[in-house]
């Protein structure tokens, strides 16, 4: 790696970070997790550092932060280049995506994970700084877990899905059914089994919490991802009380089943990704049953809302990888795409070579095909390939001179996408009376040049702009006139 060092856990990254200037460790006693909040708040908004918090009253572990919150800090984690540009990072995000590449992970006796193991009665959650986030959250949440689940004929699943704590032995678990977990479990229940064995992990090395969160293939294994961003097969453990196993380097391992048609009524409201208090749903029980950890654990969290948090960056360029490639598999004359930064995952750009008439809005209802567009997207936009999709005002530029908006604006009826969605007009229920789904129609814009075969009486006029011979001379002989 080009840091000279395998980041095989949590502890490595932390040392890459304090080489690299990229840590700050905070020795003030913080009094509650709105304070760690809300620093971590003002950090982003500086796009600041990862965080160490010594001191967290009331508790004697550590709490670390912001690790991944920017794309220095994203490329450091995985040994790349530290300059890259989101669109960088995403180009060499892609070739991970090849099952081809992936290094299946490695089982082995032991591991750190199980220096202290403590079982059934003993256990409880409120030992951890398991906090309450933000003002409005109804409860603490476990905000950085890496949970993985099993299907027995489906494999290993390896997600990131909140939590929130009930008791010392019991949380929240969302398993909506856009997720593999939710599927795990519904073919579980189909089974005629009562629960779901589930191993919640917190604190693993940067690769696996970014293959988490990575969208794959259904039966696809994150830990095989991993393994490949790694650059080395990812260690894994057995559990002690259920039959899974773990990384094996984690700081925190929680153990114990989802109880099938057992739920909480009411979780939330939290603070989610897309920057609003999301209200409460309806998820299922995770009940408790071993925690193993580190003696000295380190307990690691994730902060949501702000635009330039660490969870919108472990997201973003998982979502614009595996986006593109959906893409360049569905839409005809495909140049680009993109994911706005800022429009959360809710907004999508597409740049197409176009041909003939019609060509814009075929390739809206293709991108609308793209499955992280049916679940998450609400806003199609597509371009011409002279628009660069990561330039939000050359965009903007395409859809306020190329847009009829009579003709040229798609409205489709509502249909079920993510239950998150802050957009969406009405949730609904799953099997288990869970908030699975929400109902919201999608719009699409073709942005792109028209011409008199699709109807217009008056075709988009010509683009202004040089030659690209002349645009060449003038970039070679730029210096003999006297610039920079």
């Amino acid at each position: 790696m080009a840091i000279g060092m395998t980041i095989r856990d949590l502890r490595d990254f932390i040392s890459v970070l304090e080489k690299e200037d990229e840590l700050i460790r905070v020795k003030k006693e913080v009094e509650s997790g709105e304070e760690i909040s809300t620093i971590i708040w003002e950090i982003n908004n500086r796009l600041g550092p990862a965080v160490l918090f010594e001191k967290v009253k009331g508790y004697k572990y550590p709490v670390f932060a912001n690790g991944l919150g920017t794309a220095r800090k994203f490329a450091l984690s995985l040994g790349w280049p530290k300059d890259l540009t989101l669109k960088q990072l995403r180009d060499k995000y892609i070739p991970y995506l090849n099952p081809k590449t992936w290094i299946k992970p490695k089982l082995v006796s032991d591991g750190s994970c199980k220096e202290v193991v403590v079982k059934e009665k003993d256990v409880d959650l409120y030992e951890f700084p398991i906090l309450k986030w933000m003002h409005i959250d109804s409860a603490p949440y476990i905000t950085m877990p890496s949970i993985v689940a099993k299907d027995p004929s489906k494999g290993v699943n390896v997600g990131m899905y909140r939590m929130q704590l009930i008791d010392k032995r019991t949380t929240g678990l969302m398993c909506n059914v856009f997720q593999d977990i939710g599927i795990f479990l519904a073919r579980a229940a189909a089974a005629g089994k009562k629960e779901m064995e589930v191993a919640v992990t917190v604190g693993v090395s940067p690769a696996t919490y970014i293959a988490t969160t990575t969208k794959l293939p259904f039966g696809a294994c994150e830990f095989d991802l991993a393994g490949a961003l790694q650059g080395e097969p990812i260690e894994l453990v057995k559990c002690e009380t259920v039959d899974l196993e773990v990384p094996a380097r984690s700081e925190l391992v929680i153990e114990g089943t989802v109880k099938i048609g057992e739920r909480i009524e009411a979780e939330g409201p939290f603070s989610e990704w897309h920057g609003y208090w999301e209200e409460p749903m309806s998820v299922n029980l995770f009940k408790v049953k071993c925690i193993t950890h580190r003696k000295d654990m380190i307990y690691q969290v994730c902060m949501e809302s702000h635009p330039e948090s660490e969870g919108e960056m472990l997201r973003f360029v998982q979502q614009l990888s595996t986006f593109h490639v959906a893409c360049q598999q569905r839409v005809t004359g495909f140049v680009d795409s993109w994911l706005p930064p800022k429009s959360r995952g809710f907004k999508a750009v597409v740049s197409i070579k176009k041909r003939y008439p019609g060509w814009g809005k075929q390739a809206l209802y293709q991108t609308f095909g793209a499955p992280y567009v049916g679940a998450s997207v609400n806003y199609v936009v597509v371009v011409d390939g002279d628009i660069d999709v990561t330039d939000d005002e050359q965009v903007e530029w395409a859809v306020s001179t190329r847009v009829d908006a009579e003709r040229d604006v798609v409205i489709t009826p509502p249909q079920s996408t993510y239950p998150l969605n802050p957009a969406a007009r009405s949730r609904s229920d799953g099997a288990w009376k869970t908030t699975d789904f929400a109902l919201c129609s999608k719009w699409g814009v073709d942005a792109t040049l028209k011409t008199r075969g699709e109807g217009y009486e008056r075709p988009t006029p010509i683009p202004t702009v040089p030659t690209k011979e002349m645009l060449d001379k003038v970039k070679e002989r730029w210096r003999e006139y006297g610039f920079r």
